[in-house]
């Protein structure tokens, strides 16, 4: 008998640690920032007002004078040269080395939906995919999200911070790890209400038998 307690307080451990580390690593869509292309530099980087230079996430094109690297730029240029783009920041890093912002970068396809660029371009072929440390997970990437045109009013307050000089501050940095923290302060808690659960209903189990 306290051998089949041990299997199902396991069991149960197993359960919670592979939802905890779902909720850690899992990096919802949302749309931080919206801007207007209005140069495309290759296959993975563009220019966009008011926010600047935009480089592609987890993503890599190739360059202009190797193979498949101008298909890839007029791939990119015929999806957002010109058009509204709706980007997913890094909230870990924000910038990469050569300050731009890194994003995952979205068009409109309907009224009720966003086409995800980076995997668009990645499906096709035309750059390969390369999981940078930063919070994209390209593996749970969807080709199309939900958004609809509605919601873009609700935003437009947000979309006006972000578009700041607030991005090439540590303070975004800090906000990531309050929020790095702040998650692992629910997981723990989470475990510790779940191990006590286990430990109250293997004592009652316990006075039964007895």
């Amino acid at each position: 008998m306290k051998y089949q307690y041990s299997l199902l307080v396991i069991f149960f451990l197993l359960i919670s640690l592979k939802f905890a580390i779902y909720y850690v690593n899992a990096s919802p869509f949302e749309v931080d920032v919206t801007a207007t292309v209005y140069k495309v530099v290759d296959g993975d980087t563009f220019d966009a007002f008011p926010i600047g230079r935009v480089r592609l996430a987890d993503i890599n094109a190739p360059e202009l004078d190797e193979t498949g690297g101008k298909e890839a730029r007029e791939a990119l240029t015929n999806l957002v040269l010109g058009k509204k783009v709706y980007l997913d920041v890094d909230d870990r890093y924000v910038v990469d080395k050569y300050n731009r912002l890194v994003c995952i970068v979205y068009i409109r396809e309907d009224s009720r939906r966003l086409l995800n660029v980076n995997k668009w371009l990645a499906e096709r072929k035309l750059v390969s995919i390369v999981d940078h440390d930063n919070e994209f997970n390209p593996s749970s990437w969807n080709l199309y999200e939900e958004y609809l045109e509605e919601l873009e009013e609700a935003v437009k307050t947000v979309t006006t911070i972000k578009t700041t000089t607030v991005f090439k501050t540590f303070t975004t940095s800090i906000s990531k790890i309050d929020s790095d923290t702040m998650n692992l302060c629910i997981v723990g808690v989470f475990l510790i209400i779940l191990m006590i659960i286990i430990l109250m209903i293997i004592g009652l189990l316990t006075r039964k038998r007895r």
